[in-house]
């Protein structure tokens, strides 16, 4: 399943200008080029990682830059069933980040940001699973976890 600009700005919730100015800092972003790039669910789960990062703590966008590429591949690794009760453990300073399911900070010297992925993930599968877009095409299940919404999902997509 591939998705527009618009359709991942919508789904993460962020505005044009942001998702642009976005795209002159985080080179993920601006890898789709052309008259239409399209985009992944992993750059979506990616790129609500760095909004909520950015906008709901107010980490500046160019702090995330060298962290960045790590955070889109590390959302590649890994289905999002997979993900969910993992969390991300960012460290901005030293460039590096890592999926943790049992966090022990005891040994960190440096600042570190963790932003768990279950809340990020259940909130993209709800917005994904009621989206204008979702009939067009087709089936999506992210989540194979849970029988019911999957069988809701299937209703939606005929």
């Amino acid at each position: 399943m591939k998705f527009t600009q618009g359709q991942l700005r919508q789904t993460v919730g962020i505005s044009k200008e942001t998702f642009r100015h976005w795209r002159t800092v985080i080179p993920a972003l601006s890898r789709e080029q052309g008259h239409s790039p399209c985009y992944l669910p992993k750059d979506i789960l990616a790129t609500s990682i760095i909004r909520k990062i950015c906008i709901e703590t107010g980490v500046p966008i160019r702090s995330l830059k060298g962290v960045s590429e790590s955070i889109f591949i590390l959302c590649d690794v890994e289905s999002w069933v997979e993900l969910e009760g993992q969390c991300l453990l960012i460290d901005v300073i030293n460039d590096d980040c890592s999926l943790q399911r049992e966090i022990d900070l005891s040994t960190s010297k440096d600042v570190q940001i963790l932003c768990p992925l279950t809340p990020i993930i259940s909130y993209l599968q709800e917005s994904l699973s009621h989206s204008q877009y979702f009939g067009s095409q087709g089936y999506f299940a992210l989540s194979t976890t849970e029988k019911n919404n999957s069988e809701e999902l299937q209703r939606h997509s005929r």
